[in-house]
């Protein structure tokens, strides 16, 4: 998995390539360079914890709040590939025409990354409890931690709304707001039934539940699971980005089919 979203997100690109349609296709030429790709991404997480803690759901808080969700959000957003996160600002690099490319745009592409990762985060931290792990980046599993236990349930809830939190405190006043929070929303409700799926395909001899192993299921847990949350849902936020209020402009039928192909791919790793 961390193998292919690194080269989807990391290597280094030179060629041309047109990922969506208008009245008129056009091509992107472009040359990507990974490190700084990676150094201003990873920059801009100070920048996105900052405005969480900031909004008024937060500032007035008890101090405790505040101390606690630092520390839950440095073990959620930290030490990870980012692999996700990075793709909605190459994506958005890739996509955009360069007559309409802006630095302003390309930074605000990186906080939807940011927001992709507090959603992995709220993702992983569940999907430890559920499967028992001990270990998660290298590091003891939140839920196993001292003074955390059953707490991690709560966090989850907490790291999932940050989410939108960020979202709308960057966002809010943007005409496209309303389209990421579609975007985001239809993005989590298919990762979760993808997840419920797979999770109730799990055999176990008490359930004698083998007639689950069938190609069907496979590829709605692949579709739903993961072509939607690891690779459609960072290219439909960029996506949101280039477009702005053209509404004519959407992705090809081609990145569809890329993305359903790869998230089968990535379901049997």
């Amino acid at each position: 998995m961390a193998t292919l979203l690194r080269k989807l997100s990391y290597n280094s690109f030179n060629q041309c390539r047109a990922l969506h349609k208008i009245a008129t296709d056009h091509t992107v030429p472009m040359t990507f360079n990974q490190y700084e790709h990676q150094h201003r991404f990873r920059e801009t997480q100070s920048e996105v914890i900052g405005s969480l803690m900031a909004s008024p759901r937060f500032k007035n808080q008890l101090g405790d709040v505040e101390i606690w969700m630092n520390k839950l959000l440095e073990y959620a957003l930290g030490g990870g590939k980012n692999g996700r996160g990075l793709a909605v600002s190459f994506a958005y690099r890739m996509m955009e025409d360069p007559e309409h490319f802006t630095e302003d745009n390309h930074h605000k592409a990186r906080i939807l990354g940011w927001v992709i990762e507090t959603f992995h985060s709220y993702l992983f931290l569940i999907d430890d409890i559920m499967d028992g792990s001990k270990t998660r980046r290298g590091q003891q599993c939140w839920h196993l931690r001292d003074n955390v236990g059953m707490g991690a349930l709560n966090d989850s809830g907490l790291v999932f709304t940050s989410a939108y939190e960020i979202l709308e405190q960057n966002f809010g006043n943007d005409d496209i707001y309303g389209e990421l929070v579609r975007v985001c929303n239809g993005a989590m409700l298919n990762t979760c039934i993808g997840q419920h799926l797979d999770y109730a395909s799990n055999y176990s001899r008490e359930k004698d539940n083998l007639d689950l192993f069938t190609m069907e299921r496979f590829n709605v847990i692949a579709l739903q699971k993961t072509s939607t949350y690891s690779f459609k849902f960072p290219m439909n936020l960029a996506m949101t980005l280039v477009k702005g209020k053209n509404q004519g402009l959407h992705l090809s039928e081609e990145v569809h089919h890329i993305c359903w192909d790869m998230g089968k791919l990535l379901q049997l790793i």
